[in-house]
């Protein structure tokens, strides 16, 4: 009998011990996913600080852009109307001219921020249509007076047909800011270039201009969406390298390509990829 209850004892232990393993084994799985969820947790966390911290500074550069040009407006509007009749016809016209860019850009930079928008939350559609993207171009040339600028080259030939799947919207937004930038960084004397080319199953559209140029670390922190963000905030140009940003989200979006050739004190071109077909 003695020794039956002492084997009985020691089953009954082994089976705690047992038992004990297995809650034991159960318990460092249960932390371990604990652990786990509570990184990713802390991962998310830090997305959401890092998303709204980069929200917060967008919102201010981008207050302030606007606000410069509405004070470009309206300082231009008032010596239009207070001093209109000591102006020369020259001067009344450049005063003009000053007002209608400003309007032009600051509507630019209000299509791009609601672009940005719907891209950010998963709103943006694309429609695309098979259509000549030739009139696109002449349109934008027109727009900002550069059929007009002895500085200005271009291929763009409206007799020439350059048929392609593109959503007109989405496109005119990425070359059109291409185009302001060229136009910024070169100044008033600066050379700008517009060219499309065609190839077998696809078209290049290239921006050039002979203006300030960048480094390559330069360019690889304006194609590094995530490394622009973190330093958006110590830009000179901040309206800039958000809207270059914007340009390559869309172009993404479009199954095309963004590439940037630049040279500091020389020049950058900027091409856009686009496909014939968009599948």
């Amino acid at each position: 009998m003695k020794k039956l209850a002492e084997f009985e004892l020691i089953q009954l232990n082994k089976e705690l011990e047992n038992k004990v393993d297995e809650r034991t084994s159960e318990l460092r799985k249960a932390i371990y996913q604990l652990d786990a969820k509570n990184e990713r947790l802390l991962n998310i966390q830090n997305e959401l600080e890092g998303a709204l911290k980069f929200k917060d500074q967008f919102l201010a550069i981008m207050a302030h852009d606007i606000k410069n040009s509405l004070t470009s407006i309206t300082l231009n509007s008032d010596l239009i109307i207070n001093y209109y009749e000591k102006m020369t016809k020259e001067v009344a016209i450049s005063k003009s001219k000053d007002i209608k860019n400003t309007a032009l850009l600051l509507s630019e930079l209000l299509s791009e921020l609601l672009l940005w928008s719907k891209s950010q939350s998963g709103n943006l559609e694309i429609n695309i249509v098979h259509q000549d993207i030739v009139p696109l171009l002449d349109n934008l040339i027109k727009l900002y007076g550069l059929h007009n600028n002895p500085n200005f080259q271009t291929n763009v030939n409206l007799e020439t047909n350059f048929i392609l799947d593109f959503d007109y919207n989405i496109v005119s937004t990425v070359i059109r800011n291409l185009l302001s930038n060229a136009i910024k960084f070169s100044g008033d004397d600066g050379k700008i270039s517009l060219s499309i080319n065609k190839y077998i199953d696809y078209v290049e559209i290239t921006v050039e201009d002979n203006g300030v140029g960048m480094t390559k670390e330069q360019i690889n922190i304006l194609l590094d969406i995530n490394k622009s963000k973190k330093q958006i905030n110590n830009s000179n140009k901040k309206g800039t390298r958000f809207g270059i940003n914007l340009c390559i989200e869309l172009i993404n979006k479009h199954k095309g390509e963004f590439i940037v050739e630049s040279t500091p004190n020389v020049g950058t071109k900027m091409t856009i990829v686009l496909p014939d077909k968009y599948i």
